[in-house]
């Protein structure tokens, strides 16, 4: 492939049925056609073009100001040939040109490769996490102040605490843990400093815990298949 003939535009409504058939193929969790078209509705989508759809990938800002990459796929005929890092230089330059305060990306701890790419192009590990389905209860928990700059998990998306998040996020400290819920329209989820053992709660989607040793006891359930991964981040 020449590489110099890849084109990137924003995608429209009319690209989903491409989109959606990359996505089937690609080879990772195809939560993107279980979204359906709505994924289309929140950010930008970058599609990498030299005839056919080469790869893709999706920007979001976050309340902090800061870019959040994701559902970066690429064709499997067509991996090794740089869709990946023309995608990733034209969501960075978007990005700054948009003047977000940085960049951040979630990748699950095996893929060597786009770490790889993300710490070539000038990303840092800020966060290493253990991913689990469900959470816990907040009853019989002290609400604690919130400060400037902690990580809150909105989802699969970790931003900085800020004003514009304080009526959907609270904060929780344990002994020497600290727990953070955000709640949006989509659901629950939260972010836990360091296990502890409380009532368990069926309306948390899930949790993210620091990267440790997490007791055998630990009653939540590790997600498949992405149990374990790294958030990166640049600022401009």
């Amino acid at each position: 492939m020449d590489e110099g003939t890849v084109s990137i535009r924003n995608a429209n409504p009319e690209d989903w049925d491409q989109i959606s058939k990359l996505s089937s193929i690609s080879g990772y969790e195809d939560y993107i056609n279980e979204m359906g078209p709505i994924f289309l509705q929140d950010g930008t989508i970058l599609m990498a073009e030299n005839k056919i759809l080469l790869g893709f990938m999706k920007i979001t800002i976050l309340p902090d100001g800061y870019a959040w990459f994701s559902a970066v796929r690429v064709h499997p005929d067509y991996r090794r040939h740089g869709v990946g890092n023309n995608l990733l230089l034209e969501a960075l330059e978007r990005s700054h040109n948009e003047n977000a305060g940085g960049c951040r990306l979630m990748i699950e701890d095996s893929n060597f490769r786009s770490k790889g790419l993300a710490l070539k192009n000038g990303f840092h590990e800020v966060l290493d996490l253990l991913l689990f389905e469900g959470g816990f209860s907040l009853e019989g928990l002290e609400e604690d102040q919130l400060n400037a700059d902690e990580y809150i998990s909105m989802g699969w998306e970790f931003c900085r605490f800020n004003s514009k998040l304080k009526d959907c996020v609270l904060k929780y400290t344990l002994d020497d843990g600290k727990l953070y819920q955000y709640e949006d329209g989509k659901g629950k989820y939260q972010f836990i400093t360091k296990p502890f053992s409380t009532k368990i709660s069926t309306d948390v989607r899930y949790s993210a815990v620091p990267y440790q040793d997490v007791p055998v006891s630990f009653p939540l359930k590790p997600v498949e298949g992405f149990r374990r991964a790294q958030v990166f981040e640049i600022k401009f």
